[in-house]
């Protein structure tokens, strides 16, 4: 891992302060804090835009938290002057230099070292007392003689970032000691520009000069990083700065091996030396860690610089004693721990380091400090806890050795691209072998002739879990390796078919419950062409073998029945108008077609794939616009990047209770391109109309949220007036307790869903509710709907029953309907639908031989004691006591 040195030379002066950066061209707010005023965007002073930019650096920097990571920090413009005066490192006398600051400049302490919370208060700090005084060039070279001191002859990789202004006044005997110890130095350099004014500018002579002669200066120290000799230095303006170091980096880590061995082939062991790295790895967010409380109370001024408020845990174990499982899980139910008898109990000690310690008394019973080796750990087998110790673990692991050999091979087309998971690796010839460079190149190229990858089995170290990989060829001459997944890692998920959006226009045609027959055959048909589409897709033709110029054994153009992948059919318009367009006729002849619930298509099928495709042509940036094109490289987590300026705001303002507002250039990167959007909206607006899509209006009166809240105020309203309320929230007729009928206020009746249909679930309380709730519609008969559903639901329920599952069922609705019918006078009403009901079972009725299978049904009607209705029960009955009670004889009870 490199060292790098890095000097910050900040221009600080007055002028810096009284100009502003403009906002001109900066429609992305690259430039502007995120923050609008009355006016439009806030323009920032020069210094306020510097610091920020060098706060970024830092921030970079303090994330990185590399121990070879050393800054400086010149301020140029103080009203006070303190800065190492060792001499110029080489013997040449001491410095004498006005106005010039090194921050936190220390004799006892190291020149330059790690960036810290300090630093960035430092640079944020806007409010020192600064003057018009002071020369930048002494700045740069003061920066020089501390990269010189500190560096020594340590391999440092030196840098300088000078932000100025063309102001002021320039010692020009200063520029060519700074040019010729940059080089003697090999140092970057780079400075940044704030209000240059153009080459031959006459409104400020002096600060054209210094302009120019900063220019010269920079051009005149190479770039240690340029291509050619052409390629020279140049003074950077602020928004060319802000592009390069405006987003926190990710922090970098050196590519490590993860593997290094032999990739082993062929029957006879052939192998290859090779070393395998990581290529891409989800970059987690940081965990938040323990901060001790005792921390707080140390005067800042008194706070180290590294590791404050570090929390040290440690973990002590003491067994709980007691004889009922049941109580000990109870208790470790309400306290977190562990819900076994006698099992240890965990506790954690957080100290302060350098402040102090933090500890808790075992005040309970038990035996504290118990054998940490006692713990053992237990798998879930159902719901119990079946131990394991450590011996077992260690017998159930699969003994594997350190290897990655290739098991198969196979075309690279006949792996679905879902199947590629985890993370990629690098494949790389082992350099130190002479021959591995050429042996992998030739097998790549092999792999990449035929269009073919190799199937790893690959552990990345002894007893790893072993893990099945892809090997793909890389056209720079190395392999990329992607796990694929085990069955048990794949989810089997079906969707519906949207193969009618491109099928031909389907005719209006009789489906669903009133299709009756027809509808059935219809859809015996689709299943049968689904099921015989599927099993074309899943067929796979016999393989034919070729062998590669390596002698390696390749698949053909199906992928053989071992290598456990099928060809899947990517059909997506082809052919699907005649599965689906196809026509098919009753026994009249009448063509029958069903519609699909989802089918809003109002265009031809032809004039809709059109329409996706324009829309595809007009948001495809990787042609007709590659200045946009997608680069991850240039795309930052945005979630990752706005925790890390809120971490930085709270360490640099700890008094503050708001965080910064989101960097817009950071969201945007994550979000549609507006100029993109912009030239799709056309594309777009002809696809909604292809297919009809509207934007639904939610009526939040109808959501359920709306239900409940519109219940409640009406609920609330009638209790305050003294009146009941009934199921439905609606206020009573009569006060409360004046009517027998009338539903008291009750948290049920606050708390019941609404029924509007009877369901085979509960129809007994269904259809109670359906009875007591006033209907939406005033013309609404709520008791005849009601007793009409009641009384399929019946039917429905004994013919649905296997065997005799839900006569029980059957018999309380029928029971429910005989009760309500009697109190609501509709005791004719029910009378027919029990004449029915026994003509039906016994004799076969409308129903056919459904009903006749249950005639057990009708015994248990009358064993359970359920007749007609008489005029004794009822006035409003036909039906005398004799003819109730002689259910047999009433054959004739007219409706």
């Amino acid at each position: 891992m490199s060292k790098t040195a890095t000097v910050f030379v900040l221009d600080v002066r007055s002028w810096m302060r009284a100009e502003r950066v403009r906002a001109e061209g900066d429609a992305d707010g690259l430039l502007h804090d995120a923050a609008l005023d009355e006016e439009g965007p806030l323009e920032p002073t020069f210094s306020e835009h510097a610091r920020k930019l060098v706060a970024l650096k830092l921030q970079e920097l303090i994330i990185a938290g590399r121990k070879g990571d050393h800054v400086a920090i010149v301020l140029v413009g103080t009203q006070g002057t303190s800065y190492w005066n060792g001499g110029t490192a080489d013997g040449g006398g001491s410095l004498d230099f006005e106005n010039l600051t090194v921050h936190d400049y220390d004799p006892d302490q190291p020149l330059m070292r790690m960036p810290n919370i300090g630093s960035l208060r430092c640079v944020l700090d806007d409010t020192q007392q600064v003057c018009t005084r002071g020369d930048i060039l002494e700045g740069i070279l003061l920066g020089i003689f501390l990269l010189k001191a500190h560096c020594q002859k340590l391999k440092f990789t030196k840098k300088i970032l000078v932000l100025t202004s063309a102001g002021g006044s320039l010692t020009a005997d200063f520029v060519d000691p700074i040019i010729g110890r940059a080089r003697e130095l090999a140092l970057d350099f780079q400075m940044i520009g704030y209000g240059f004014p153009e080459p031959g500018d006459t409104t400020d002579p002096d600060k054209t000069a210094n302009a120019e002669t900063l220019r010269a200066l920079t051009r005149s120290i190479p770039w240690p990083g340029r291509a050619s000799d052409d390629d020279i230095n140049e003074v950077a303006s602020p928004r060319e700065a802000m592009e390069s170091i405006d987003r926190l980096k990710r922090k970098q880590v050196n590519p490590a091996v993860l593997f290094k061995g032999d990739l082993t082939y062929g029957l006879n062991d052939m192998q290859i030396p090779i070393r395998v790295y990581s290529k891409t790895m989800e970059a987690k967010v940081p965990s938040a860690k323990k901060y001790s409380g005792v921390a707080d109370s140390v005067p800042v001024s008194e706070r180290p610089a590294y590791g404050f408020g570090d929390v040290t845990v440690k973990t002590t174990y003491k067994f709980v004693h007691t004889d009922d499982v049941e109580a000990a899980a109870a208790a470790s139910s309400s306290t977190g721990g562990d819900a076994r008898a006698g099992a240890p109990e965990r506790r954690e000690h957080p100290d302060a380091q350098e402040i102090g310690e933090e500890t808790e008394e075992h005040e309970n019973g038990g035996v504290p400090n118990a054998d940490d080796n006692k713990p053992i750990n237990a798998f879930r087998y159902g719901k119990a806890l079946v131990p394991f110790a450590a011996e077992d673990e260690k017998a159930a692991k699969v003994e594997t050795a350190k290897s990655m050999k290739i098991i198969r091979f196979v075309k690279a087309s006949t792996i679905p691209r879902h199947y590629y998971m985890a993370n990629t690796l690098v494949v790389m010839p082992d350099t130190a072998f002479g021959h591995a460079a050429k042996m992998f190149s030739t097998f790549i190229e092999s792999l990449f002739e035929n269009q073919a990858v190799a199937i790893i089995r690959y552990c990345r170290i002894a007893n790893a879990a072993p893990k099945i990989g892809a090997l793909v060829p890389h056209k720079k001459g190395y392999g990329l390796y992607t796990t694929l997944p085990f069955a048990n890692d794949i989810r089997v998920l079906s969707f519906p078919s949207f193969e009618y959006l491109t099928a031909d226009m389907p005719v209006a045609g009789h489906g669903g419950r009133d299709g009756g027959r027809d509808g059935g055959r219809e859809s015996e048909r689709a299943g049968a062409d689904g099921a015989q589409r599927l099993a074309a897709s899943m067929s796979m033709a016999p393989s034919t073998t070729t062998r590669s110029a390596s002698g390696m054994p390749l698949s053909g153009s199906a992928a053989p029945a071992s290598s456990g992948f099928a060809v899947p059919s990517n059909r997506v318009s082809q052919g699907v108008a005649g599965t689906q367009g196809s026509t098919d006729t009753d026994e009249t002849g009448a063509e029958r077609r069903v519609k699909h619930k989802l089918h809003t298509r109002t265009v031809a099928a032809a004039d809709a794939l059109d329409a996706i495709d324009a829309l595809i042509d007009t948001m495809d940036i990787s042609a007709a616009h590659l200045t946009h094109s997608f680069n991850p490289k240039q795309v930052f987590n945005p979630v990752q990047q706005y925790l890390y300026e809120c971490v930085v705001h709270r360490a640099v303002h700890p008094e503050s209770t708001e965080l910064p507002p989101r960097a817009p250039r950071v969201v945007r990167l994550v979000n549609p391109d507006p100029e993109v959007v912009a030239q799709a909206a056309t594309a777009a607006e002809k696809l909604k109309q292809a297919f009809g899509v509207e934007k639904v209006v939610v009526d939040d009166s109808k959501t359920a949220k709306g239900i409940w809240a519109d219940r409640a105020a009406r609920a609330a309203a009638a209790l305050a007036d003294g009146r009941g309320v009934d199921a439905d929230g609606h206020a009573a007729t009569q006060a409360t307790g004046g009517g027998a009928d009338e539903p008291a206020a009750t948290l049920m009746g606050l708390t019941q869903r609404v029924v509007t249909e009877i369901s085979a679930v509960d129809p007994v309380s269904d259809f109670r509710q359906m009875l007591s709730r006033r209907p939406d519609d005033p013309d609404t008969d709520m008791v005849d709907l009601a007793m009409q559903q009641m009384a399929a639901m019946i039917t429905q329920l004994i013919a649905e029953s296997l065997g005799s599952a839900f006569y029980p069922k059957a018999l309380d609705a029928l029971r429910s309907l005989r009760e309500e019918c009697v109190r609501h006078t509709e005791s004719g009403r029910f009378n027919a639908v029990l004449v029915r009901l026994k003509t039906e079972l016994l004799a076969g009725g409308s129903a056919g031989g459904v009903m006749e299978r249950h005639k057990a049904f009708w015994d248990v009607v009358v064993d359970a004691g359920v007749t007609l209705v008489s005029v004794d029960e009822s006035h409003d009955s036909t039906v005398t006591a004799q003819e109730a009670v002689d259910v047999s004889a009433c054959t004739g009870v007219a409706w």
